[in-house]
């Protein structure tokens, strides 16, 4: 790299801060407006060409749903030059402007290239911030670093970038290093806390970047388990971010027995206040590794049915058939008693019932439940059901037929219902009935005699004539 390049000059900021005040005092002179010029041209012609160029990368970016590792390789260069293009286009546009002016003799020397340099500056500092973000973004991911957060981001590092090219960065530092805080024996400085603090979070975000990836692979395997998976994701995330924290903590100096001061708080908190915290962390990998729930199963618990889908840390997500996702405590399922649907297989029994009149064909009823029963594909033809009499009711003979289905998850009143239409209609056609609540109402006289229906609507007509006449006279 040469001496003059824009690389070597980028560092050398304290000089050419004096170099760009010596030019405004000196007076305003027109190879400043080439310059000006020049970065405003840069610019456009970038902001033109990048706009192409992403879209050019994307169109040649593969499909989100191919995982191998060499398209995602192949999507993450993409994004990152998509990311970089518009910088690194203006600086090298800049710099061929600037030599332009240069070869056309429009600048006096090459040490007046003041504005040229600072929009050197500008550019790279760009570019270093796009970096940064998109560095971010992969590691925390896209609900931590919210937009709020990028502008606050954003405002810090330009800041920082003027304190540094003004000179006053390094005071702050020295004044920071200057300052202790006193942690049981040690005396640490407040620079070092800010270095440690930055260094965690860089490292911690670093962590959970190779925790994600990690992660992500366990997923794609297709011999382990579901429980498995989970355990020895978290197992790895746990331990990458207990060894960020190490070394981050090390690498800037800190004493890692200062540690063993906050060490009795914690196990105190631990003990008193978030004793049920503890329990459902600590049930949560209880459950994972006995397998005794894992996600997908259908499940019943705390009154109400449905299907795990989320196994977290703390709590395990049951969604109902309503949609509605259910919080439940992981130290629920170990202290309570669980109905789980899929434990071993996930075919269950469906129950329909129907009932006939009495004095119908029982035997001829039973045969058309059974043949209906079994008709759906959901029902298992390799599992063996029944069909039976389970009652003699006051009115009806109750029947039932009980048939294996797949996915009990899925509900099975459509299942039920189709059977039900389809019995009803041959119960129809073969003339079984279907017997509905009925009364039957006997009138007795005076004398304990039944009354016909004839004799009791002659009774009625003339307690009406008889009611009729004193109201017509009056």
């Amino acid at each position: 790299m040469s001496e003059n390049s824009p690389l070597s000059e980028l560092a050398q900021t304290t000089v050419l801060l004096d170099n760009i005040e010596e030019a405004i005092v000196s007076g305003w002179k027109t190879e400043y407006v080439w310059q000006l010029a020049a970065f405003v041209v840069a610019i456009a012609v970038s902001w033109f060409l990048s706009r192409r160029f992403n879209a050019w990368a994307f169109s040649l970016s593969p499909s989100k749903a191919d995982e191998s590792w060499h398209s995602r390789i192949r999507r993450y260069l993409i994004d990152i030059s998509s990311h970089l293009s518009f910088s690194l286009i203006a600086a090298s546009t800049l710099w061929l402007l600037v030599w332009l002016i240069e070869h056309a003799g429009l600048v006096s020397s090459h040490s007046s290239l003041v504005f040229a340099q600072l929009g050197y500056l500008v550019f790279y500092g760009f570019a270093l911030l796009r970096l940064l973000l998109y560095a971010l973004r992969g590691m925390l991911g896209e609900k931590l670093v919210t937009p709020a957060l990028t502008k606050v981001i954003t405002w810090v590092f330009w800041i920082l970038v003027a304190l540094e090219f003004a000179g006053v960065l390094p005071a702050v530092i020295h004044f920071m290093e200057t300052q202790s805080i006193p942690i049981g024996k040690e005396n640490l400085t407040l620079w070092t806390a800010f270095s440690g603090l930055v260094s965690v979070l860089l490292t911690l975000g670093v962590a959970n970047w190779f925790a994600n990836l990690i992660d992500e692979a366990f997923r794609r395997s297709a011999t382990m388990a579901p429980n498995l998976k989970v355990v020895l994701g978290r197992i790895c995330r746990w331990v990458l971010m207990v060894a960020a924290v190490l070394i981050a903590m090390s690498s800037v100096g800190i004493d890692l027995t200062v540690l063993s001061v906050f060490g009795g708080a914690l196990g105190v908190g631990v003990g008193f206040g978030l004793q049920k915290i503890a329990s459902n962390y600590i049930s949560g990998f209880i459950i994972l590794l006995d397998r005794s729930v894992k996600i997908g199963d259908f499940v019943e618990i705390g009154g109400f049915k449905g299907k795990i889908t989320e196994i977290n840390t703390r709590y395990t997500v049951v969604n109902d058939w309503n949609g509605v996702d259910n919080i439940v405590p992981n130290e629920t399922f170990v202290t309570s008693s669980v109905k789980n649907y899929y434990h071993t297989d996930n075919a269950s029994v469906a129950v329909i019932k129907v009932s006939v009149a009495y004095g119908s064909d029982l035997n001829r009823a039973l045969d058309i439940l059974r043949e209906e029963a079994n008709k759906p594909d959901r029902v298992i033809k390799t599992k063996r059901g029944w069909t039976g009499i389970t009652n003699l009711g006051d009115s009806a003979v109750n029947l039932e037929a009980g048939v294996w289905v797949s996915n009990i998850g899925d509900g099975t009143v459509g299942l039920r219902t189709q059977i039900l239409i389809n019995v009803l209609k041959r119960y129809s056609e073969e003339g079984i009935e279907v017997p509905f609540p009925q009364v039957d109402l006997h009138v007795r006289d005076g004398a304990g005699k039944y009354m016909s229906a004839e004799t009791l609507a002659a009774v009625l007509a003339n307690m009406q004539e008889s009611e009729a006449k004193p109201a017509a006279q009056s």
